[in-house]
């Protein structure tokens, strides 16, 4: 039987999990519509330029007699390949100033709006029971206590998942697949807190080396904020999906 103390710690527990899952569908919200203006950013910079290339190569067509240009003739075709061309163009040119500007201000205004939503969720980020950060091993707490009729506290589920062996073989599966992503994608999300507990994520490159395995590196201003608060330990990495949905 469950006392009242541990009842009223297992309700926190539950809104603990709600609240996080509400801020993960919040972050996974704000990284879509990033992801969604930028491809609207670069679809729009395409549909623009494609009328003046396509203007560009009409001219060019003035001079059709020429023997290399008297082989290409202006279609829908020629017009589908300078659209293409231009996406393209634009993908690449999204990294850099005018339209990083751009980007960077449509996600400052994302993140504003949901600021307020996102702060709400901090109190949350660590649990402490007992002086000891228990966040990671609410889920298998909640579970084990409704599953398991021998455990009747907290205290000895938290008892029980201590005593759980470590597998093996789950282990070795699991660094495999760490391995076989790291040869397919070279990119990640790089999650910080600052001193106050304030979280944020920036999606970034990394480089593996043959000699060194399991180990990411990826470069960095000196002055980021982010050097700061990895020194204060606070971070996490999340890949993002292949090909194969790993």
């Amino acid at each position: 039987m469950i006392s009242e103390a541990d009842q009223v710690v297992i309700d926190e527990m539950i809104t603990r999990e709600r609240t996080m899952k509400k801020r993960q569908k919040i972050i996974e919200d704000m990284t879509h519509k990033r992801r969604v203006f930028k491809r609207r950013l670069v679809i729009a910079c395409a549909a623009v330029v494609t009328p003046f290339l396509t203007i560009l190569y009409n001219v060019f067509m003035q001079y059709e007699h020429w023997p290399m240009m008297g082989i290409v003739k202006i279609n829908i075709l020629v017009a589908i390949l300078i659209f293409l061309l231009s996406l393209a163009l634009f993908q690449k040119l999204i990294k850099y100033r005018p339209l990083k500007y751009i980007v960077q201000r449509y996600r400052r205004r994302i993140d504003k709006r949901y600021t307020e939503a996102l702060s709400v969720s901090n109190r949350w980020l660590r649990f402490y029971y007992h002086q000891r950060e228990i966040s990671h091993i609410i889920p298998q707490i909640l579970y084990y206590l409704e599953a398991n009729s021998a455990l009747e506290t907290i205290d000895d589920a938290i008892a029980y998942i201590d005593s759980q062996p470590v597998s093996l073989e789950l282990y070795q599966n699991n660094l495999s697949e760490f391995r076989k992503y790291v040869k397919q994608f070279n990119t990640m999300v790089l999650s910080t807190a600052n001193e106050l507990g304030q979280p944020a994520s920036r999606q970034i490159n990394f480089v593996t080396l043959d000699g060194i395995p399991n180990v990411w590196y990826f470069g960095t201003d000196p002055e980021a904020p982010k050097v700061s608060e990895l020194d204060l330990g606070r971070a996490a990495i999340f890949t993002l999906p292949t090909s194969e949905e790993l």
